[in-house]
């Protein structure tokens, strides 16, 4: 059986995102390493205060997964988890 190793991040990132029928990100960049999205994996939003939070869960070539956030209010990416 396989085990997954979750670490909370919680980083500013730089996100390249494909807008489209659906808003896609496609490579993030963290810590100067530019990781190559394979796979969207689940998309969701939430409303928190005045800010709406998107949501989306990817994963790389590696089949790594990441957990991204879109703040629309601060316009900003954040690298919340990391699952290897």
């Amino acid at each position: 059986m396989l085990s997954n190793s979750s670490t909370k991040v919680e980083e500013r990132v730089k996100v390249v995102v494909s807008f489209g029928e659906k808003t896609t990100p496609l490579l993030l960049v963290w810590n100067g390493r530019r990781i190559y999205v394979k796979q969207m994996n689940l998309q969701f939003e939430k409303k928190v205060g005045d800010s709406l939070l998107y949501y989306f869960h990817v994963s790389d070539t590696d089949d790594n997964g990441y957990k991204l956030c879109f703040d629309t209010e601060k316009l900003s990416w954040m690298l919340d988890e990391v699952t290897f």
